[in-house]
């Protein structure tokens, strides 16, 4: 775990979250392993999910009876407990977490078979005054007590085990610093250290709403895989263990994977979901809306009618997407069937290390690659700036005959022209009106991808203004939309019913929404979306 690790960066604050308690427990079941989502923020920084005496109560639960004397048959060898503790320096009288009391200020404990200190702290009120006080949920803490230390469980606890039992100082590559040695230090530490991390989300080696390289091993041989990070939780679980399970630690999820295997996210994951439920926030078996960019297991995807398309880095970037527009999927997303890889956005130019190729969107609605000749490249008024690089491997499949040399720009690119204060889209023989609305509904604010048109281009006849874009979320101040193209052959726009569904199971924001004019939403009305 990196605890100390930090970068020089710009402090940026986080909004407090709204509290909600989580789901009953259930078995972890390796399919619904997110690695990009790990624990939504709702329930990580729910404080108030247990009082000192449910937490009390669980310890109890865990370890019904403490083997206090280690009168057992040690699992290790070498006969009983006691004998193999004694031969570890370790000897019995053994105190379990449920019996385990420490004074906060001069941290004098019970352990081996010391009295209960004056002033002493139980482990649960340890445990609930560190969540108080950091904002954080008790299960978290409890969790990593197990995730590191075993301690939850264990019968029969070294001293080991008490000294680092949050893992707290404790990083892959030095000794542990006795600084933070000690139960309460080691509890409180976390708590805190967690909070820090979402006060200063960009401080640390993993960052919320952005793709990141996560190893899968201490061994840096074994290699790293990306990730899109959903939320700041699930960023501050990396931050404090850098690692992410690969496929053997997932396939044999209550036990041991491969070489290259680490199980210290995987195991969190799965002792929360094993004891208090699901790590996600009011999760829905509705799925997001056709249009909507979901993250699942670190990976992009499209929805469209009724099923995921694969959104490779090299295709986000040719379609301009913002990682924030994003969502976590939904059961139901998961659900879902997958339909093939999504296509580059027409007009891209794409440069494989040999040739410039343009996207273009045939007549029958597939993307294509035309090699693009120098001419049209400098007559059309491209620059390297417009040139995406790529493997050939991810260009179009399927080239079209000959070379790309018009003087009219290829369809699917966007144009102004002079003393003309509209931009449109080239389509077939025409040229479509593109609104600011609809612009900022496919492209943000990147004019960039706007280009000076041509002769051409001003001879093409003005058609049908272009639509938005599938998914939009549009607000005309009395109610939040999506465009869904379903429905027919013009857009329809479909009410989301309510604040629930919008935000707490889909996840969207008023950043996400685009305000427009009555006159401006789609006027056919499809089914309201409900969840």
């Amino acid at each position: 775990m990196r605890r100390f690790h930090l970068y020089a960066l710009a402090v940026a604050a986080i909004l407090a979250i709204v509290c909600a308690p989580t789901g009953s427990a259930h078995a972890a079941n390796a399919s619904e392993w997110q690695a990009g989502r790990i624990i939504d923020d709702e329930i990580f920084n729910n404080k108030d999910t247990m009082s000192p005496d449910q937490i009390q109560q669980f310890l109890n639960s865990k370890v019904p009876t403490c083997d206090t004397n280690g009168t057992k048959t040690s699992e290790y060898g070498g006969g009983t407990r006691a004998q193999y503790g004694a031969a570890h320096n370790n000897p019995a009288p053994y105190t379990c977490v449920k019996d385990y009391y420490e004074n906060p200020t001069t941290h004098d404990n019970n352990l081996s078979g010391r009295p209960v200190p004056a002033g002493g702290l139980s482990a649960a009120q340890i445990i609930y005054q560190a969540a108080q006080q950091y904002n954080i949920n008790p299960q978290v803490l409890i969790v990593l007590l197990q995730k590191e230390q075993t301690l939850v469980t264990d019968e029969w606890p070294f001293l080991s085990q008490y000294r680092s039992a949050t893992g707290y100082g404790c990083p892959d590559t030095a000794a542990c610093d006795a600084n933070y040695y000690g139960f309460y230090n080691q509890v409180v530490s976390a708590a805190w250290q967690f909070r820090y991390y979402a006060n200063h989300p960009n401080n640390f080696n993993f960052i919320p709403g952005q793709s990141n390289s996560i190893r899968w091993s201490p061994n840096s041989s074994c290699g790293a895989g990306q990730v899109f990070i959903g939320n700041q939780a699930t960023a501050s679980l990396y931050d404090y263990t850098p690692y992410q399970p690969n496929a053997a630690a997932l396939n044999n999820l209550y036990g041991s994977g491969d070489s290259c295997s680490a199980y210290g996210n995987r195991n969190f994951w799965r002792l929360f979901t094993d004891w208090f439920g699901s790590t996600l926030f009011n999760d829905t078996y509705t799925a997001h809306p056709d249009g909507t960019l979901i993250n699942m297991n670190g990976a992009v995807y499209l929805i469209e009618n009724y099923s995921r398309k694969h959104v490779r880095a090299s295709v986000f970037a040719s379609r301009m997407y913002n990682w924030n527009s994003v969502k976590s999927a939904s059961l139901g997303d998961k659900n879902m069937g997958e339909s093939g890889p999504l296509d580059f956005r027409p007009g891209s130019l794409l440069f494989d290390g040999n040739a410039v190729y343009v996207a273009v969107l045939d007549t029958d609605g597939a993307v294509k690659r035309q090699h693009l000749s120098y001419g049209s490249f400098v007559s059309l008024g491209y620059s390297w700036n417009d040139v995406q690089s790529v493997n050939s491997s991810e260009l179009p499949a399927i080239a079209m005959a000959g070379y790309y040399t018009g003087g009219q720009h290829p369809r699917g690119t966007l144009i102004s022209l002079p003393n003309d204060p509209k931009v449109y889209e080239i389509d077939i023989n025409v040229r479509r009106h593109v609104s600011y609305s609809v612009f900022t509904s496919y492209y943000g604010g990147n004019w960039s991808v706007i280009k000076n048109g041509t002769s051409q281009d001003a001879a093409l006849p003005e058609d049908t203004p272009m639509l938005f874009r599938e998914g939009s979320l549009l607000s005309d101040g009395y109610g939040i939309y999506a465009v869904d193209y379903d429905l027919g052959p013009n857009s329809a726009k479909r009410h989301i019913a309510t604040w629930v569904c919008f935000a707490d199971r889909f996840h969207f924001t008023t950043q996400d929404v685009i305000n427009v004019s009555a006159p401006t939403l789609p006027t056919r009305d499809g089914a309201d979306i409900a969840c």
